[in-house]
């Protein structure tokens, strides 16, 4: 996929004390981070709407401490706070590898699924179908104190998003523990796991997994900086894709973190964001739901 060069701005627009509501339910397996971290704008886990044609679309972002941003759009949605309940039939992502303070600009990237699945003609999704765009992040904070939500657009692509995502602060302020993320996920989202697809990953953080059509994945999960939250370092290399979704075949990076299915909610579930930049551009997100007793 060649990328097409661009400018996107993303403006976000956040109150302080973001970091969602305390008394959100924590898995019993989990060990609750007794000092959660400052809920800084330049970082946190992020669920809500991204506006595009003026129909609301599933939003799932990652703001990571080391600048690195991950931003997963998928089908619409009807910000009931549950992660998104069905699989789209195409994606978007924005990603950018860093980012500087509060009122700085970083470079990242729009990127579209490649594919037979990029959605129904006429879609964001299918608009951007092996498409990728440069683009440019800018942050800024909203003095207002609403919600504690970020809100904000992405633009100079041609086209105008605007979105709004609040805190899922609820597992995001946990420890990152390999002992916590260790079992196996029955992957949901990824293209390439339409036939079946289970993700494990090792108490050394070591992951694997292989669909019924042989493609591939080797990896390896390490909690990020200090593991303060629930944050971690990923690296995954793709393999032995078959036609349509031999595009995905390559050296990925990205991040993880584990979520319940609902904010309120108290299952086990594994979000990878994942983006190559060699020799094309492409990303994969992956939600993988534990299966019980892994």
């Amino acid at each position: 996929m060649t990328p097409r060069l661009c400018s996107v701005v993303i403006f976000l627009l956040v109150p302080t004390g973001c970091g969602g509501d305390s008394s959100a339910p924590r898995y019993p397996g989990l060990i609750s981070n007794p000092f959660p971290p400052d809920q800084d704008v330049n970082y946190g886990r992020y669920v809500g709407t991204v506006t595009i044609d003026g129909v609301d679309y599933f939003g799932d972002a990652l703001l990571a401490a080391n600048g690195e941003t991950h931003l997963y759009i998928g089908g619409p949605y009807a910000n009931d706070g549950t992660i998104q309940p069905s699989v789209p039939e195409g994606s978007i992502e924005f990603v950018s590898p860093a980012r500087t303070p509060s009122g700085g600009t970083t470079s990242g990237a729009v990127i579209g699924r490649e594919g037979e699945d990029c959605g129904e003609p006429g879609s964001p999704s299918h608009r951007w179908c092996g498409r990728g765009s440069s683009a440019e992040l800018a942050v800024e904070r909203d003095e207002d104190g609403e919600t504690d939500a970020i809100r904000g657009e992405i633009s100079g692509h041609g086209e105008i998003w605007t979105f709004k995502l609040v805190p899922w602060g609820n597992y995001y302020e946990l420890h990152a523990r390999l002992s916590d993320l260790a079992g196996q996920y029955t992957e949901e989202v990824a293209p390439f796991a339409r036939g079946g697809m289970v993700l494990t990953i090792d108490l050394d953080g070591r992951a694997f997994f292989q669909t019924p059509d042989f493609c591939t994945g080797n990896g390896v999960f390490v909690p990020q900086g200090n593991g303060n939250v629930n944050v971690f370092e990923v690296e995954m290399s793709i393999s032995n894709c078959d036609y349509p979704y031999s595009q995905y075949d390559g050296e990925y990076h990205g991040l993880a973190t584990m979520s319940p299915s609902h904010f309120w909610a108290d299952d086990v579930n594994v979000r990878v964001w994942l983006r190559s930049f060699s020799p094309d551009w492409s990303a994969v997100t992956l939600w993988g739901r534990r299966i019980p007793g892994s």
